[in-house]
């Protein structure tokens, strides 16, 4: 370094400023490497400024791109975005590929670190495209880098290691040793969240070899004693923070304030909390002034457990509080729902502690007579727990579709339709794969790369289409702020549901009191939520006996508690909460010999996404809707269906053609022949003209697609269904096959298409197999094809968790329309008469009755019965 100056200083004695230039830009490079940034910044602003003189764009935006580093290394980040930005464009991709590829990537990173994810996947997208097809191999190893840990920090553990394995095998040690050593690092991290430490440190220390600046030495050391700690060594881990803390972080404040972070959450644990706090009082000022939100969320969170170990609630209470109060800027860090639910994922320990502490001073209240402190604490714990969920639904349904958002956005729409039928073809490979040769099989890990770049893609459009549709709308709807309290008829019940990692809690409010109970531990309830799902869902190797069991532990478990509560409710509106978003509450039984035992048989059953979603006024609301009935049922599935031989007699195609070689699933899908019957009985209950019907070849995705839907009251689709519970937006209602013309077509209906859709219906029934299962997100509760239609305005949704039974399907839907229509019963009413006439019948199997559940936001009387058709022989035939 002391040469290069000697040599810029000689070059500007001479009035040589491109030399000079290009000496203080080295010179900057040495600070950077050696983490000296105050000075890297003065040399490259220097380097700046003697471009500029000479109108070397190229030069100067290079010295941009290297003071941004600088200021990133200084925690600087809005002004390293800044000359990040003003480099990129004063570097184009040719003739500069290189430079334009290092430049993209580093501004990628840099709004990856402020958490501006949506922006950093599609410059990281962006310049993955271009490195592929520059055959950039190191370039390519840092864009898949960056989007491996840009899914990390939006909570996919699984698409973050698959892009970060794809990096590591480009960066070599030889090729990119800086890079490996990021990568190895963001592996470290997945491996111990999975609980594998040894591998995790195995991965640090290979990072750590690889360190040659100091900073980032000092780095890979805390996060090695973190994964150290968490294998049990604390004392070790201890030796190390203190290493880090004593000698490089001297001269790097925030370094310091991360190492002292970690190091009181090591105290924490080692119950020495007051030395934690002590810590945590010398980290918080320049977290806060240099860190990121989720620093600040983590530094406040930690200092409310510290302060619970001391005995001091008030102050955990409010840096709690404090810590909740970053939760927006947590989650509004992308723009597309489906990754802000992945977000939401890392407040829920906060909302933990808050009700823990909360509960604390319920029961010192309790114990102390005070009853109506005690209610207040109950209603303001309930109401925090209610501000956590559904926020994914809120944006969901706070985007806006005008005709000008949907001619702006077509081509991402269409781009979006061919990501998912391709995603579909691989995924229906990938399965195909495994079952035959297992997941080592190296053609099933090439499917799995394909998947991953698949669903990366389709994230970068959805985000596009979400944050137009959002910008469009009015806006989004904030639970934290709406929640409160919910007013409630006179026979009506609200219990809300919350397994915690410390303890499971039931609240019951009722239209003049509420009630906070503790249930049995949330594990325990956990394990017995899905034996009885996975009874229910056996019925033909779990005998009868075991489902009633395992109904009846459960309801002693999360009803028997807060039994006297409910008794005198006749409705039951239900937030549900982890596994039991699996559970029909309807099939829950007390151990009681008599047939009348299921919950069913004397309540009527509501599930909700959140109560501040609820419109609890009781007031019809006057529905836009022009038509009563859109109907979509029994599908032509099959080449051999008879339906289609007709067609094909009188059409010009002498036979199908080939079946699409990207919808390889549809030959499992057979006709569901009774839901014709119960098309035709439902369709009975409404005056003719007032239903649209697509029945048969006509049930196709394009004819369903281009209706109006919001023109509907009732919307009833009985089809196959199927659901992915890891890609969300590929779960899909499965329409024919065929269309009027013989001609092969896709019939997948996703949550992709239904999230484009208004709707305005009082009700709309989904009769098809799991329509109410999809994606299970903490505090969200299960995303897919159910939640989608309520959030894009249905009042209420019938959908169901496990298979139906055709026929007993068709019998409950008949049974529905007649008590929903002709008794102008809500849609939860209409249900539960709906299941108590088939238990009445005989059929006292849960199994066979109890799979389908009504989701509400509004509650309110049923549909007035004018305007039904007259009782006719079709509504009193049964299957």
């Amino acid at each position: 370094r002391r040469l290069l100056q000697r040599l810029s200083r000689f070059h500007l004695q001479r009035g040589e400023r491109y030399d000079a230039g290009l000496e203080l830009t080295n010179i900057a490079l040495t600070y950077l490497y050696e983490g000296r940034y105050p000075q890297c910044v003065t040399a490259s602003q220097s380097a700046s400024q003697l471009f500029g003189a000479i109108h070397e764009t190229l030069r100067r935006a290079l010295t941009w791109q290297n003071q941004a580093l600088c200021l990133w290394g200084l925690g600087r980040l809005p002004e390293a975005l800044r000359r990040f930005d003003r480099a990129r464009k004063d570097i184009p991709q040719q003739p500069y590929p290189k430079l334009y590829l290092l430049v993209v990537n580093n501004t990628a990173l840099a709004n990856y670190a402020v958490g501006r994810f949506d922006t950093s996947l599609g410059l990281f997208d962006r310049a993955l495209a271009f490195a592929q097809e520059v055959q950039a191999q190191r370039d390519e190893g840092q864009s898949l880098y960056g989007i491996g840990v840009s899914y990390y920090a939006l909570g996919d553990r699984g698409r973050a290691r698959e892009f970060l394995e794809r990096s590591l095998a480009i960066r070599t040690a030889a090729l990119d040793g800086r890079g490996r050593m990021a990568t190895l690092r963001a592996l470290a991290n997945i491996d111990a969240e999975q609980g594998r430490m040894e591998s995790a440190i195995a991965f640090d220390r290979e990072a750590l070899s690889l360190a040659l600046a100091p900073s980032a030495a000092a780095r890979i050391k805390i996060q090695l004693a973190a994964h150290t700690a968490a294998a049990g060594r604390l004392t070790e881990a201890r030796a190390q923070l203190d290493e880090v803390i004593s000698t490089r972080a001297k001269a790097d404040s925030l370094i310091r304030a991360e190492a002292l972070l970690q190091r009181a959450a090591l105290l924490r644990q080692m119950s020495r909390p007051r030395e934690a706090l002590a810590d945590l009082a010398a980290a918080r000022p320049p977290l806060h002034r240099l860190g990121g939100v989720l620093e600040e969320f983590e530094a406040d969170l930690e200092q409310a457990r510290a302060l619970r170990m001391i005995g001091r609630p008030r102050a955990a209470l409010a840096a709690v509080e404090g810590a909740l109060g970053h939760s927006d800027a947590v989650r509004l860090q992308s723009a597309n729902p489906e990754l802000r639910a992945q977000l939401q994922a890392p407040l829920r320990p906060a909302y933990d502690l808050e009700l823990e502490l909360l509960r604390e001073r319920y029961e010192r209240a309790i114990a102390a007579g005070r009853d109506k402190e005690a209610d207040a604490i109950a209603a303001a714990a309930f109401v925090s727990a209610d501000a956590s969920r559904a926020q994914s639904l809120g944006d969901v349904a706070a985007q806006k579709y005008s005709p000008a958002v949907r001619r702006a956005l077509a081509s991402e729409f269409q781009r979006r339709e061919a990501l998912y039928r391709e995603l579909a073809a691989r995924q229906f490979a990938l399965d195909a794969r495994v079952d035959r040769s297992g997941s080592d099989d190296p053609h099933a890990r090439h499917l799995m790369s394909d998947i991953a770049e698949l669903e990366r893609q389709a994230d970068a459009v959805n985000t596009v289409i979400a944050s137009r549709a959002m910008s469009a709308g009015t806006a989004r709807r904030e639970g934290s702020a709406r929640a409160s309290l919910p007013s409630l008829p006179a026979d009506t019940a609200l219990v809300s549901y919350w397994l915690g990692s410390e303890s499971a809690y039931a609240w019951v409010v009722l239209p003049r009191a509420i009630h906070w109970t503790r249930l049995p531990s949330p594990v325990t309830v956990a394990d017995q939520a899905v034996a009885f799902h996975h009874s229910l869902t056996r019925l033909v190797d779990v005998p009868l006996e075991r489902r009633l069991h395992d109904a009846q532990v459960l309801y002693e478990m999360i009803i028997r508690p807060i039994e006297p509560w409910l008794s005198g409710a006749r409705q039951w509106v239900v937030i549900p909460d982890g596994a039991l978003d699996y559970i029909p509450f309807a099939a829950l039984a007390m151990p009681d010999p008599k047939a009348d035992s299921f919950v069913a048989t004397r309540h009527d059953v509501a599930l909700a996404p959140a109560a501040w979603m609820l419109d609890t006024s009781g007031a019809r609301v006057r529905s836009r809707a022009r038509r009563a009935l859109l109907l979509v049922a029994d599908p032509v599935y099959q080449p051999d269906d008879p339906r289609l031989a007709v067609v094909m007699r009188t059409s010009a195609t002498s036979q199908p053609p080939a079946r699409h070689s990207l919808d390889p699933d549809r030959g499992r899908y057979q006709r569901l022949p009774f839901t014709a019957q119960e098309a035709a009985q439902i369709s009975a209950q409404f005056p003719p003209a007032d239903v649209d019907r697509l029945i048969g070849l006509d049930a196709t995705r394009d004819r369903l697609l281009s209706l109006d839907w919001s023109a509907y009251r009732f919307i009833h689709i009985a089809t196959h269904g199927i659901v992915d519970a890891q890609v969300p937006q590929l779960s899909a209602l499965i329409l024919s096959s065929y269309d009027s013309s013989g001609r092969v077509v896709d019939g997948a209906v996703r949550v992709a298409d239904l999230s484009l859709e208004s709707l305005a219906a009082d009700v709309a029934v989904l009769s098809a197999c799991d329509t109410a299962l999809g994606k299970q997100v903490p505090s969200e509760g299960l995303l897919g094809i159910g939640s989608t239609m309520l959030a894009r305005g249905a009042r209420a949704v019938v959908a169901s968790l496990w298979p139906v039974s055709d026929e007993i399907g068709a019998r409950l839907m008949t049974e529905f329309y007649r008590h929903l229509l002709r008794d102008s019963m809500s849609p939860a009413a209409a249900l539960g008469a709906a299941m108590r006439s088939v238990v009445s019948s005989g059929a006292a199997d849960p199994a066979l009755w109890a799979a389908y559940q009504v989701s509400v936001v509004a509650l309110g009387p049923g549909p007035p019965a004018r305007g039904v058709a007259s009782r006719g022989p079709a509504t009193a035939t049964r299957p």
